[in-house]
């Protein structure tokens, strides 16, 4: 069996995965310090890009580590959901709900740091929480810098001080 065999069912898995109706596979020359080399990403039917990987020697891990990923966000998707919503219920902060979600890069169709958490409020405001270590936790990595408390503490700390990870959540992308 080829690369692209066991590559194309992988791909086609982060598609639906991604709630995509297709899928493309961008071949680009790098430039700068990777001078030489190939970056390999998926470009879905929407125009979103998921960067898979350098070279086509690194791709197929590459795949099955987004896979692995995208699979662990899914299948926990509702339980953090609910988990990080009752956790905003037990503080008096402006939050009442929260969803993990799916969203582009600000401002790109880059898939860098995709999952996210988006905060309402009472009066039905929408913001997005990014952060790197909440990443970590609604993917899956297993590493304490990604635990739960640890997420909900930046989070809290975000909401009562800098909000440097909350941006309003426009009406175009909520659509």
């Amino acid at each position: 069996m080829t690369d692209a065999e066991i590559a194309r069912p992988l791909e086609l898995e982060l598609q639906k995965l991604f709630g995509e109706d297709s899928c493309q596979l961008e071949r680009r020359p790098c430039t700068g310090k990777y001078c030489g080399h190939t970056d390999y990403t998926l470009v879905f039917g929407s125009g979103r890009r998921l960067y898979i990987g350098l070279d086509k020697r690194n791709y197929l891990n590459g795949l099955w580590d987004k896979l692995r990923a995208m699979r662990h966000f899914r299948t926990h998707q509702a339980e953090n959901s609910r988990r990080i919503s009752n956790a905003l219920a037990e503080r008096d902060t402006p939050f009442r709900g929260a969803e993990a979600e799916i969203m582009p890069y600000d401002d790109t169709n880059d898939l860098t740091l995709y999952a996210v958490v988006i905060l309402s409020t009472r009066c039905g405001a929408r913001f997005v929480y990014r952060a790197v270590d909440m990443y970590g936790f609604l993917v899956g990595y297993d590493n304490p810098y990604f635990s739960f408390d640890r997420c909900m503490e930046n989070l809290f700390e975000d909401i009562s001080g800098s909000m440097r990870h909350i941006r309003a959540l426009s009406e175009l992308e909520a659509a």
